[in-house]
């Protein structure tokens, strides 16, 4: 079996960090974002993995 790893994101400037990342639905914790796909025109579907329970959570945002 092959094991996949995510790598830890390292903000390149102190306003790197302005991305809001929700809480983990199910711990609390804060999600990183590994996903961004099209979903419908103007709209987006992002995925986020919890790190410390792996729950996978997904929501439709407005593209900018």
């Amino acid at each position: 079996m092959h094991s996949t790893r995510l790598t830890t994101y390292q903000p390149a400037t102190p306003h790197s960090n302005a991305i809001v990342r929700p809480d983990c639905l199910k711990c609390g914790t804060k999600v990183r974002l590994f996903g961004i796909e099209a979903e419908r025109p103007g709209y987006e579907l992002l995925s986020s993995e919890c790190p410390r329970c792996h729950y996978i959570q997904t929501e439709i945002g407005k593209a900018e």
